[in-house]
């Protein structure tokens, strides 16, 4: 019986998740310096330009956190396992989604790396089985090491009993 080893996705889904929020919070610092510069042409009551950033500022961080913290569920409840004899990817939360694949159905384990995901060592893995669809997971920790565990778990003969 081999050992049973478990992968999550790499830490880098957090940050994915937060790049749109960044950028909007980076127009909204450049809008905010704008508005600064021509406040003198439009005079805005006091109170109500404050309240306009405030506001503002308050959604891209509630935004932020709830993308944060969505993130967090999805990454607690995403795993792929091999299982000695086949490999397990299971996700979701509410809709729970599990495929069991044998080790030896496996026609191909692909490996899709930019270079920053090389470079941080994540990556994505597309699993072809023979006869059926193909199994795209994302955002892997270590997508090399578990592209090879694969392949050398099929290379192993099989014992039929």
């Amino acid at each position: 019986m081999s050992k049973d080893t478990s992968h999550r996705m790499h830490w880098w889904f957090f940050v994915d998740k937060l790049v749109p929020w960044m950028f909007a919070g980076a127009l909204l610092a450049i809008l905010l310096v704008m508005s600064g510069m021509v406040s003198d042409r439009f005079a805005l009551p006091a109170n109500l330009y404050s309240r306009i950033q405030i506001s503002t500022v308050a959604l891209i961080g509630i935004g932020a956190v709830s993308s944060v913290l969505i993130s967090a569920i999805q990454w607690s409840c995403t795993r792929l396992t091999i299982d000695g004899d086949q490999l397990v990817y299971a996700k979701g939360v509410l809709n729970r989604t599990v495929a069991k694949i044998p080790i030896q159905e496996i026609a191909s384990i692909d490996l899709h790396q930019t270079l920053f995901q090389r470079v941080m060592g994540t990556g994505d893995l597309v699993v072809d089985m023979r006869g059926a669809s193909l199994l795209r997971m994302k955002l892997l920790d270590d997508p090399e090491g578990i592209q090879n565990s694969v392949l050398s778990l099929r290379r192993k003969p099989t014992i039929s009993q």
